[in-house]
C-alpha cells in the first residue's frame, strides 16, 4: 500500500515530496524474478526468440581462431613457448593438469551452435609430444592444394565514342541531340 501525505490534487500529488512506501510484502517486490529454478525456462526462451523474423542476430566466436595453416607449424619436440608464438594463448590450461593445453573455437549465431573445435596439446617436460582434436598436423604432400595460378583478365580499352547509360537515357527523352 502506498501512503501519500498532503497529496490531494493530481497536481499536488506531482509535486508531493512526502510520501511512504508500505508493503506487506516487501520480499516479493525487491526479489522479483531475479532467479529461476526451471533452466529448460530460459532455454526455450532463447529459442522462441531465435525464431522471431527480422531480429538481427550476430555471429559470435568465442575461443581461439586457428586454421590447419597454424596447426601444421607444430612440431614434436616444440616448447611451450614456441607452441604459444605459433598458435596464442591456450583457451584454456587446467590447473591440476599443466601439461595439457586446450585450444577450444565455438561460433553460433543466437542460440544456434554453428561450429565447435578443439584441439589439444600434450607436453611432457615443457615439449609437445601429442596433438589430439579436430585439427592435426598434416604431413606436406597431403591435403596441401596445389598452387594458384595467375589469372589474367583482358580489360578493353575506353571508347570515348560511345555513349553512356546515362546519355542514352537523356537521349531517349528528348534532353540530347
Amino acid at each position: 500500500m502506498i501512503l501519500f501525505r498532503g497529496c490531494f490534487s493530481r497536481a499536488a500529488l506531482l509535486r508531493c515530496t512526502s510520501f511512504s512506501f508500505t508493503s506487506p510484502y516487501p520480499s516479493l517486490l525487491l526479489g522479483g524474478c531475479s532467479s529461476t529454478s526451471d533452466w529448460a525456462l530460459g532455454t526455450n526462451i532463447a529459442r522462441g526468440l531465435d525464431a522471431l523474423p527480422f531480429v538481427y542476430r550476430p555471429t559470435i566466436r568465442q575461443g581461439n581462431i586457428i586454421t590447419q595453416e597454424d596447426v601444421d607449424k607444430l612440431q614434436p619436440g616444440m616448447t611451450k613457448r614456441q607452441v604459444r608464438f605459433a598458435l596464442g594463448t591456450p583457451m584454456l590450461v587446467d590447473v591440476f593438469h599443466q601439461d595439457r593445453w586446450d585450444y577450444v573455437l565455438v561460433e553460433q549465431v543466437g542460440s544456434r551452435v554453428l561450429e565447435e573445435r578443439s584441439t589439444r596439446l600434450y607436453f611432457d617436460d615443457d615439449r609437445l609430444v601429442r596433438i589430439e582434436g579436430d585439427l592435426r598436423p598434416q604431413p606436406a604432400g597431403e591435403g596441401a592444394e596445389p598452387p594458384a595460378q595467375d589469372l589474367v583478365v583482358e580489360v578493353p580499352d575506353w571508347d570515348g565514342d560511345r555513349d553512356t547509360l546515362f546519355g542514352r537515357s537523356l537521349r531517349a527523352i528528348g534532353l540530347k541531340d
